[in-house]
């Protein structure tokens, strides 16, 4: 009798013990999931805008710019800058734009403006835009990882392709473009 009481309690510590371990496999499976759900969605890149700036955008269009940017300068919040960017398309017909953004120069908060490299730009073309039509667009400025505290600063372009609206402008590499749509954009980003 003393024996399979034993064997009894032994079996009912197995179940519980089973039960313990599928419960267990069953959180930790949850939480990798929810864990690569967030990895997932930090990398990858949203071209989506607020509202209020949209607003803007929309506002500073209809006052006539060709290339709007509500915002040229931008405070970094953990070494990431954002921008909106607008563009309306007053050819006449539907046009391809291009937009080429270059690293310009590194102010420091003390000192000589010097050219620097690294860091990441993300954004995706505004591609075809239908005549008398706008898009808006987010650009995100990842500083280099050394970066260090003042100002930073990046020329922006806009290019078109007036031969062929399927295709974007033959080149877009800067000031001296001939497919250059309005003038050279400035953002400032600042590190403190």
């Amino acid at each position: 009798m003393n024996l399979s009481r034993s064997t009894r309690a032994s079996l009912q510590l197995s179940a519980n013990m089973i039960v313990i371990l599928i419960v267990c496999i069953a959180v930790l499976g949850l939480g990798l999931g929810f864990i690569g759900n967030v990895f997932e969605k930090s990398t990858t890149f949203k071209d989506t805008i607020n509202s209020q700036l949209e607003s803007q955008i929309e506002s500073m269009l209809a006052e006539g710019k060709l290339v709007a940017i509500p915002r040229t300068v931008v405070d970094a919040k953990r070494k990431y800058a954002e921008f909106g960017l607008g563009i309306i398309n007053e050819f006449g017909e539907d046009v391809y734009f291009t937009i080429n953004i270059q690293n310009n120069l590194f102010t420091p908060k003390q000192g000589e403006a010097e050219a620097f490299e690294g860091g990441e730009i993300h954004f995706n073309d505004p591609g075809t835009i239908l005549n008398n039509r706008h898009v808006a667009k987010k650009i995100l400025i990842k500083l280099p990882s050394n970066a260090q505290k003042g100002r930073y600063s990046y020329n922006l372009y806009v290019c078109y392709n007036p031969a062929d609206p399927a295709n974007a402008a033959p080149t877009c590499p800067g000031e001296n473009n001939e497919y250059k749509y309005d003038t050279l954009k400035k953002l400032y980003v600042n590190v403190k």
